[in-house]
C-alpha cells in the first residue's frame, strides 16, 4: 500500500546464496523450503527485518526463487546427486511465520533414490561433484549407538535413571572412502517433533566415526533436559559448504514445543560447534506451563 510520502521501498531479500532443504513426499513428489541465507558477512535467517513486512517478502521470494519449473540442483554430503523442479508455491507455517515453501519433483542420480531428504542451491551456485554412493550402516550400529549414548550420560546427575536403549533417529555418514559413522539422536520423555515435552523432556544428540582401526568412536555429544518453553531436540540433515571454504558443515533441524528451525554447525575451531541458530521468538507464541 502506498505510504504517505510514495510507494512503500521493496522488501530486500537474502544478498547471499540460499541453501534450501528438500524433502521426498512421495512418487517423485517433495517440498523445499529455505535453510540459511549465506553472505560474506556469514549466515543469517531467510526472513524480512521486519516481521510486518511477512506477506511482502514471501510474495517476493515466491517470485525470486519458486516461478513455475524454477530448477534447484540437489546435494547429498555435498556431492550433487539430482534437481528439484518447482511446481507450485505451497502456503504453510511454522509456528506463527510463513514457511515459504515450495511442492515440486524430483529427478534423482539412481544411487540417491533411497535417500530422503537433500540440501540444494541454485544452479550455479554449489559445487560441480558426482559419484554419491548411500553409506551402508554396520548391522549393529543401532545398539552400538545406544552404547555410546550409555557412555556419554555416566556420571551425569541430570541423566540418572535414564538408559538410551532405541535411537529416535539414526543417519548414515560417510566420513571418506571406508569411513562410515552416524547421527543419533536419542529422547527421554519426548517426541521428535514440533509438541511439548514430558516433565523429564531431555535430548541427547551425538555424531560417531568409525574406521577399521579404532571402531566406532564419538565425534560430538550433547545433552540438554528443557522444559517446555526451552526444549531443543536436534537431529542430523545433512552437511554441505555453506561458506564454500572448501570444509562441510553441519545442518541440523531443531524442534521445539510450538515450532522449528535449522542450526549450523562449524568445526574450524578444531571441536564441532553451534555457530549460528535459525530460531525465532517471532515465530512462536506462548507455551502453557
Amino acid at each position: 500500500m502506498p505510504g504517505p510520502s510514495g510507494p512503500e521501498p521493496p522488501v530486500p531479500l537474502p544478498a547471499g546464496r540460499v541453501v534450501f532443504r528438500v524433502w521426498r513426499t512421495g512418487d517423485g513428489r517433495a517440498v523445499a523450503e529455505p535453510v540459511v541465507a549465506w553472505d560474506v558477512a556469514g549466515p543469517a535467517a531467510v526472513a524480512p527485518d521486519d516481521a510486518q513486512r511477512w506477506p511482502a517478502f514471501a510474495r517476493a521470494f515466491a517470485d525470486a526463487y519458486y516461478a513455475r519449473g524454477a530448477t534447484l540442483v540437489l546435494y547429498r554430503e555435498g556431492v550433487r546427486v539430482g534437481t528439484f523442479r518447482v511446481a507450485a508455491v505451497t502456503p504453510d507455517s511454522v509456528g506463527s511465520c510463513p514457511a515459504l515453501r515450495a511442492a515440486g519433483r524430483v529427478e534423482l542420480d539412481p544411487a540417491a533414490v533411497p535417500i530422503p531428504e537433500f540440501l540444494a542451491v541454485r544452479e550455479g551456485t554449489g559445487p560441480d561433484t558426482a559419484g554419491y554412493r548411500v553409506p551402508d550402516l554396520r548391522p549393529e550400529a543401532r545398539e552400538l549407538a545406544a552404547v555410546l549414548a550409555e557412555r556419554a550420560l555416566a556420571g551425569r546427575a541430570d541423566a540418572q535413571g535414564w538408559r538410551p536403549r532405541e535411537p529416535d533417529d539414526l543417519r548414515p555418514l560417510r566420513w571418506a572412502e571406508g569411513q562410515i559413522g552416524f547421527a543419533a539422536t536419542f529422547l527421554r520423555d519426548d517426541t521428535l517433533a514440533v509438541a511439548p515435552p514430558g516433565p523429564r523432556g531431555a535430548a541427547l544428540f551425538l555424531v560417531a566415526g568409525y574406521d577399521r582401526a579404532t571402531g566406532y568412536r564419538p565425534i560430538h555429544v550433547e545433552w540438554e533436559p528443557y522444559a517446555a518453553g526451552d526444549k531443543r531436540a536436534v537431529r542430523w540433515v545433512d552437511r554441505f559448504d555453506l561458506d564454500a571454504d572448501g570444509a562441510l558443515e553441519w545442518v541440523l533441524l531443531a524442534h521445539g514445543a510450538v515450532t522449528r528451525w535449522y542450526e549450523v554447525y562449524d568445526g574450524s575451531g578444531g571441536r564441532w560447534t553451534r555457530r549460528w541458530s535459525g530460531r525465532s521468538p517471532l515465530c512462536e507464541v506462548s507455551v502453557a506451563r
